[in-house]
């Protein structure tokens, strides 16, 4: 409960070290069910914060987000990644809507970090970025697909997205940058400078060729 009211304060020093301890809590707890009876109202005040306008308070929800989803991996396929893909697709708002985008990316991209699950990965590329990136299921929504490409941007500064960079996600990019929404381009644009940033340097030869 003190956590959990440091959480709520308007003071941003309270919620961050609100946030630290939930973070450090779910690493150092030996049994993870004993988490089970505080999801109710932990979860949704970490999705909340996750979405914050403050870039701290962003990072360090995501991060405890992650390490959830690695200790309680039923919670990270039912609960946060269903949440962070809808929330990715967000359109209302404008700047609102571009950081609500951000944290959901930020979300997906601490799950994948954190998961020791070694099929998530290429699963998400495949049912979700891919389909998204490449509109395969017909869903005419520029947040949608501009979503697709800023999660590619985040997930490239994580080494276990190396090779999905390299073999497919410089394709996406490719085709994103054709786009006519400048939403999309933009934001394929700023996936591509990450993809080259974080793995360029090791993988010209993949790249240019």
């Amino acid at each position: 409960p003190i956590v959990e009211r440091a959480m709520k304060e308007r003071d941003f020093t309270a919620k961050k070290n609100g946030l630290m301890i939930v973070g450090a809590a779910v690493v150092l707890i030996e049994d993870p069910a004993i988490l089970d009876s505080y999801l109710a109202s932990l979860l949704p005040l970490l999705q909340e914060l996750a979405l914050d306008p403050v870039f701290e308070l962003r990072r360090e929800a995501t991060k405890s987000l992650g390490s959830l989803g690695k200790f309680l991996p039923t919670l990270a396929e039912k609960s946060i990644i269903p949440w962070a893909l809808e929330k990715l697709e967000s359109s209302e708002g404008g700047q609102e809507a571009a950081v609500v985008r951000c944290g959901a990316a930020s979300s997906l991209t601490e799950v994948l970090a954190q998961t020791k699950d070694k099929s998530l990965m290429k699963r998400m590329m495949e049912k979700v970025i891919k389909v998204r990136c490449l509109n395969l299921d017909q869903v005419h929504n520029e947040a949608r697909r501009a979503g697709s490409f800023e999660l590619i941007e985040q997930l490239c500064k994580i080494e276990q997205f190396e090779k999905f960079a390299v073999s497919d996600a410089i394709y996406f990019i490719l085709l994103g940058l054709k786009d006519p929404s400048s939403l999309v381009h933009n934001a394929a644009l700023s996936a591509g400078r990450s993809l080259i940033l974080n793995f360029g340097a090791i993988n010209a030869s993949s790249i240019v060729l």
